[in-house]
């Protein structure tokens, strides 16, 4: 009985993370900036090539139209569930402007979340070009460990973190 509790558990927040991933890219296109504010946690940091937007500026840049997406379509999202922490793995399809420069192309994209107070937040997201150009990292420095105690959530937090921080960026 406890293992189809937790399983069910887990087949909950995987659908709960599916759905939030997906209203991130209807927030970006729409320009959203309440659905952007309750998916992304508050300490959440953006680098290269958004030159370190806190999420404050991020979702001003969106809404004022600086950071703009035309175009963005995700496909092969899987989840994995880990404790309070989560890693969202994809592929999208994008074209950004942001501050007048287009980006465009095929990405990977890794999406940590992690749980706090019951509610589920985006906290990391690296999106790799598949042609193995880097487009862009946006991670945080978490206030409090994301789930240390379990092994492959900090294989995942370091995997995801832990690259570009060995590239110096």
């Amino acid at each position: 009985m406890e293992e189809s509790t937790a399983e069910h558990q887990a087949i909950e927040v995987e659908r709960h993370l599916r759905q939030l991933g997906d209203e991130w890219v209807k927030a970006l296109v729409r320009r959203d900036a309440e659905t952007l504010d309750r998916i992304i946690a508050d300490d959440f940091v953006f680098a290269y090539p958004l030159e370190g937007d806190d999420k404050a500026q991020f979702i001003s840049d969106v809404t004022s139209g600086q950071l703009k997406v035309e175009h963005i379509s995700r496909e092969q999202v899987s989840v994995r569930v880990f404790g309070k922490t989560a890693v969202l793995t994809a592929r999208d399809s994008a074209t950004w402007l942001y501050h007048g420069r287009e980006l465009s192309g095929q990405y990977k994209i890794i999406k940590v979340f992690a749980e706090r107070n019951g509610q589920w937040h985006s906290h990391r997201r690296r999106a790799r070009s598949t042609e193995g150009r880097k487009l862009t990292t946006m991670s945080l420095d978490a206030p409090e460990p994301l789930a240390r105690s379990d092994s492959i959530s900090a294989r995942a937090r370091d995997y995801t973190c832990g690259t570009a921080r060995k590239n110096g960026q």
